[in-house]
């Protein structure tokens, strides 16, 4: 199904609730998804900082709980 019947289904759907609440909830959910991404609010060096971090997982540059503990326990 593409978007556009996708997004006519969910009208169809909404304008069948008669739940004020589930309307008001309903519209909390969209508005929170709608809202900035956070992304956009971190400094470049936070950014960078992540980046770093996903690209080191993707490598499997890590390492588990246990053996970090044991080689900085000394």
């Amino acid at each position: 199904m593409d978007i556009e019947a996708e997004k006519q289904q969910l009208l169809e759907l909404i304008k069948s609730i008669n739940n004020p609440t589930l309307i008001s909830d309903i519209k909390k959910l969209i508005s929170k998804r709608e809202s900035k991404d956070f992304w956009n609010e971190l400094s470049q060096a936070q950014q960078d900082e992540i980046d770093k971090a996903d690209r080191e997982v993707k490598d499997g540059l890590v390492s588990d709980y246990d053996s970090f503990i044991a080689a900085h326990r000394g």
